[in-house]
């Protein structure tokens, strides 16, 4: 450690607060820079002005040599003595237990005057400023990480950052694309309902047209009324003076009670009503005969073809089907390779028709289980899953629909396709023939029951259901349709 000299001069430290409110009562002016360099007496002409610029040299002249003269304060490094070298590497390499052993032999030597302080010496300024350049470094290594992990970060948010503006950018390109396509949806619309307005102003006046000759109408209406009920009492009247003229030779009187009363016949026993029913049979006779509107391939009156079914039964059912637990599973047949949707048997044969999702349908005998020789094959022609399958009452056609809106009619006896149609872009859930198997009644999934006229190819739609139709049934007779659909409602119609 070094020593202290006595006869070094004693600084003493002392902490004075500068408060900012010592000159508040003072005023300040402000002082222009070229006040005392130019006076306002003197006059503006060269030589002034010559003069002016040489004392301004001067002076700027003799301040630089007094700043040059003036001595500039010198800062003296002591060196480090060794003993505080080797504390101070001691203690930076945690070397404590060395630390207290060295102290304490140095101060044990001191004490005991072993150590002169001239040989010792001090340790060369090259080894403190090796340390202060250590210290510099590490320091340096410390800021150089925290400004790489600074940078990391920075460059992990700029990644971020731009992955948001591509985000955001092309969020902003889309809107900008739907926009566009939404204003020339706009212009599309405005330009299409621009025609409907003078379409509108044209429906409007032929309104105004249209009520204004339903109320001429209608006055013409009453007027005529009123000139029918004058007539009508005139008739009456002239009816009474005739009656009364003639007398009771051609009138028979009659007990029969009509009305309100009794009323007189004429000569033939006919009375007023009678008489007017007569004209106006004279009228029809007279008038030419209307033209018949009836195609001549529109069906025909339903007939009887079949036999009545509310008849009584001539021969009961077999005992073991009327007891619990009768029927007795005999037979599995696999009929197709996808699900069965429908069965349908033959009305005057055993044979049953099957339809599958496999866009097939096919005809079995019911007892065997056989597949029908009839036929030969099975029937294909649809495209999608066949919903149902049904046979006409005279066992000769067979209907069937599929999923995509198709309906086909079948001759079994020629085993080939009629003919096909197409109802819609909607399933046919059902067909259903009528008892004289000239219509065709469907079970559509666009809520309505279609009806088609085999004959003429006329097709029509049954408008009332809610939801899609999934059945409906003729009754035996053909005077009403029933038809049940997903709105949990059945409908009746005729």
């Amino acid at each position: 450690m070094a020593e202290i000299d006595p006869n070094e001069e004693k600084y003493y430290l002392e902490t004075e607060v500068l408060s900012d409110t010592l000159d508040d009562d003072y005023e300040y002016e402000i002082v222009s820079g070229d006040e005392d360099v130019v006076s306002a007496d003197l006059t503006e002409d060269l030589d002034c002005a010559v003069r002016c610029l040489q004392e301004v040299e001067s002076r700027e002249k003799s301040e630089l040599e007094s700043k040059e003269e003036s001595p500039k304060p010198s800062v003296s490094e002591i060196p480090e003595p060794v003993e505080d070298f080797i504390g101070n590497f001691l203690v930076r390499m945690g070397m404590k237990k060395s630390l207290n052993h060295f102290l304490t032999e140095w101060y044990e030597l001191e004490e005991k005057g072993l150590v002169e302080k001239g040989k010792v010496g001090m340790v060369p300024d090259v080894y403190r400023k090796i340390i202060e350049l250590e210290d510099q470094l590490k320091i340096a290594e410390k800021e150089s990480l925290k400004y790489k992990n600074a940078a990391f970060k920075a460059k992990d948010t700029y990644v971020k950052l731009r992955k948001q503006r591509d985000f955001h950018r092309m969020n902003h390109r889309r809107v900008i694309q739907e926009k566009n396509k939404l204003i020339t949806d706009i212009k599309r619309l405005r330009s299409h309902y621009s025609q409907y307005e003078p379409t509108l102003h044209q429906f409007r006046i032929k309104y105004e047209i249209a009520m204004k000759q339903k109320m001429l109408t209608k006055i013409e209406l009453e007027r005529s009324q009123e000139h029918c009920t004058g007539l009508i009492n005139m008739i009456k009247n002239l009816d009474l003076a005739n009656d009364n003229a003639t007398g009771s030779q051609d009138m028979i009187q009659t007990n029969r009670i009509c009305g309100k009363g009794r009323v007189k016949l004429d000569s033939e026993g006919l009375g007023p009503t009678q008489r007017a029913l007569a004209s106006e049979r004279e009228k029809v006779k007279k008038s030419p005969s209307t033209v018949s509107t009836k195609s001549k391939r529109d069906s025909k009156f339903p007939f009887d073809t079949r036999e009545n079914p509310y008849l009584p039964p001539t021969k009961g059912l077999p005992s073991h089907t009327i007891r619990t637990g009768g029927f007795k599973l005999t037979k599995t047949i696999l009929v197709h390779k996808c699900p069965v949707s429908s069965l349908c048997l033959h009305p005057k044969k055993q044979i049953m028709a099957t339809t599958s999702d496999d866009m097939s349908w096919k005809l079995w005998s019911v007892p065997a289980g056989d597949l029908i020789g009839l036929c030969g094959q099975t029937f294909y022609g649809h495209e999608h899953s066949v919903n149902n399958a049904r046979i006409n009452n005279k066992g000769d056609t067979v209907a069937s629909c599929d999923a995509l809106g198709t309906v086909k009619i079948w001759d079994t006896r020629k085993v080939a396709t009629m003919f096909s149609f197409e109802v819609g872009n909607f399933s046919v859930n059902k067909v259903s023939f009528d008892p004289t198997s000239s219509v065709l009644a469907m079970a559509c999934d666009d809520h309505t029951v279609k009806i088609y006229d085999i004959a003429n190819g006329q097709l029509s739609s049954l408008i009332g259901h809610e939801d899609a139709v999934q059945c409906m049934a003729f009754d035996h007779h053909g005077q009403f349709l029933i038809s049940g659909g997903s709105d949990n409602t059945m409908r009746i119609w005729s």
